[in-house]
């Protein structure tokens, strides 16, 4: 696992020095953040999540990121964002959830610290939690309908959707006066404290999701029924603590 981490912090090192002789004095700041960043990285399952800000963004900036884009997103599993300062400072209260999850945990990489003094309105992430959490409780139950019930395609599809809920829950944890911790089993514990969550349940999923176990097909349909349960009984009590 070390090796791993090193091998990446490597490549990490290659792709700043590589953006940096690309934009030159039009680069701001290289943020990284997520597991990474946290120390809970997953090989082969965990993105690797930078955040690119520039000076400008005009069509010529975004056709210089293609080739080195790319090249990194085959190491990190998922393309760079690439922003503005200005458009981050207009967009906070738009992805209140993405923002509040960066600025818990990241690293600068190079450049300006362009998170420090950014703030998000608890009115603006109170109802993007609401939207958002609800908006996966339809993903998943038209999934399963999709799926036709396979028991492979639901194992995935609990574990593509994993990370997303569990930011939205960890910005609830925010919202009742809770400190999420960067640890996951702590995090479902401190969720199931204040909301009645069941940590078993969403564990499961977090243990499926590292390989640490394996499931029958009828466990897995079980552990998704028992998940599209918990997400219900959750987007109720949102209802009921914020209306």
């Amino acid at each position: 696992m070390e090796a791993i981490i090193e091998k990446i912090k490597g490549k990490l090192e290659i792709f700043c020095q590589d953006l940096k002789r690309l934009y030159s004095d039009d680069l701001v700041s290289i943020v990284l953040y997520g597991s990474f960043s946290k120390g809970n990285f997953i090989p082969k399952r965990s993105d690797i999540n930078l955040l690119v800000v520039l000076k400008k963004m005009e069509f010529e900036d975004l056709s210089k990121a293609v080739k080195i884009f790319n090249r990194w997103s085959k190491i990190g599993r998922t393309t760079p964002l690439l922003f503005t300062e200005e458009y981050i400072n207009r967009s906070i209260d738009v992805f209140p959830i993405e923002f509040s999850d960066i600025k818990e945990n990241y690293k600068i990489l190079y450049g300006k610290d362009i998170l420090k003094d950014i703030r998000v309105e608890h009115k603006d992430l109170r109802y993007v939690c609401e939207k958002e959490l609800k908006e996966n409780l339809l993903r998943l139950r038209q999934a399963y309908i999709e799926a036709g019930a396979r028991p492979f395609i639901l194992q995935r599809i609990m574990i593509n959707l994993f990370s997303s809920i569990m930011a939205i829950l960890r910005n609830l944890l925010v919202l009742v006066g809770g400190i999420p911790s960067h640890d996951t089993e702590d995090l479902l514990k401190a969720l199931s404290e204040k909301f009645n969550f069941s940590k078993e349940v969403a564990s499961a999923i977090y243990r499926l999701k590292k390989r640490e176990i394996h499931l029958s097909s009828q466990e897995i349909k079980n552990l998704y029924r028992s998940w599209l349960s918990e997400i219900e009984n959750l987007a109720l009590k949102v209802d009921e603590l914020f209306s």
